[in-house]
């Protein structure tokens, strides 16, 4: 499959010690994005073999340490999520060669208002629940060079149908977006039903035409006018 790489990015001058741009690596966000709509997940790979996880946000935007049991990272990519905006990869062959900066730009990602209504199995919870929209971000074993592991992905919010289980809710429109689409929109959205007093799962929820095994929404073009949403393995 082709890689494409957003280029959304710009090399920043070093402003530290050189010890310390070997130590880290930041992404930094405009001051007018709220940080916490911000997420990060990134890749290493180097003399350790790989290693990854969610990037710490700072007050700027987020640092990635470069050194993994004290070995010195030498290939870093990275996802970026922001709220309102496309999604972006980082891919850096030769951290040693890079300013261990860069800066991030917002593509804007139009969304639009998901309709739908969830049909529960009659349970004393089924009033106090809330529902959990992930990005599964499939694609992301393949642009960061892995085979198996944890899922890829981003939290787009949460929801409180009505009594009778509709509901709205405003989402990314990712069929639009660059880094999905250049995957062949191998994506999904998770929907989680959660109890929310203990925060307990009470079911993934999937629409009632979905193929068997999938366990979310595809990354669809267009969708019906109202989203039937059931437990997984229910119809």
């Amino acid at each position: 499959m082709l890689l494409v790489v957003l280029i959304v990015f710009s090399v920043l001058p070093s402003r530290g010690q050189e010890n310390d741009q070997a130590d880290r690596f930041e992404i930094r966000i405009p001051p007018a994005i709220r940080k916490r709509d911000a997420q990060l997940r990134y890749f290493l790979t180097g003399p350790f073999g790989g290693y990854g996880e969610a990037a710490r946000r700072v007050e700027a935007g987020f640092v990635i340490p470069t050194r993994v049991e004290g070995e010195p990272a030498e290939h870093l990519k990275a996802v970026i999520y922001v709220a309102g905006c496309q999604l972006v990869t980082l891919d850096i062959g030769s951290i040693r060669d890079f300013n261990g900066a860069a800066d991030f730009i917002c593509n804007e990602l139009p969304a639009f208002t998901l309709k739908g209504k969830i049909i529960l199995p009659e349970d004393p919870a089924r009033q106090s629940y809330f529902v959990e929209a992930n990005y599964m971000a499939y694609w992301a074993h393949n642009f960061f060079g892995i085979a198996d592991g944890i899922v890829t992905s981003f939290s787009l919010g949460r929801f409180t149908p009505d009594r009778q289980g509709v509901f709205q809710f405003r989402l990314p429109d990712f069929s639009k977006d660059q880094a999905t689409r250049s995957f062949k929109l191998d994506a999904g959205i998770q929907f989680i039903a959660r109890e929310r007093a203990t925060l307990n799962i009470l079911a993934h929820l999937v629409p009632s035409d979905s193929p068997p095994g999938r366990v979310d929404m595809p990354i669809l073009k267009t969708l019906p006018p109202l989203v039937i949403l059931r437990p997984y393995g229910k119809r």
